[in-house]
């Protein structure tokens, strides 16, 4: 089992969600938890609630994210966490999302995902032993919907 969990994703402002960071991510963790994610939400910032979030899909490429996951972002005007994460989940097919942060998701908002189909699997952002975030050279801008430098 590999210890690495790698993929690509966006990163997100959850304060001013209008620009979105394609980014890559490189995780280094637990190989039983790396071999089970398949999608996932980062937020190694975030002390009580989410602030910047990374969401990544494993194994993705930046290509992918922006044919398959941006544009299903950019059609939200001002997205909640549990649309951003159901969004997610459409985009990789994957119906259990795993969430590494200091807090633990809120009951309502796993309770709306699971209306919607979506598990979450929480975990401490402590097993994360390193990791690597790559952001793209230009982000996309939900409003204008160009790319921003």
């Amino acid at each position: 089992m590999s210890r690495f969990l790698v993929g690509a994703g966006v990163q997100i402002d959850l304060h001013d969600p209008t620009l979105l960071l394609p980014a890559r991510l490189h995780v280094r963790t637990d190989p039983r938890v790396a071999a089970g994610v398949g999608a996932a939400l980062f937020d190694f910032e975030g002390i009580a609630a989410p602030d910047r979030v990374v969401l990544l899909a494993a194994g993705w490429e930046l290509a992918r994210v922006r044919a398959q996951l941006v544009p299903l972002l950019l059609a939200r005007r001002r997205p909640a966490l549990d649309d951003l994460l159901a969004d997610l989940a459409r985009a990789t097919g994957e119906r259990e999302l795993h969430v590494f942060a200091r807090w633990l998701p809120p009951l309502t908002l796993a309770a709306r995902l699971r209306r919607r189909g979506v598990t979450l699997l929480a975990h401490p952002v402590e097993i994360v032993e390193a990791a690597a975030l790559v952001r793209a050279s230009a982000g996309v801008r939900r409003e204008t919907v160009h790319i921003a430098s």
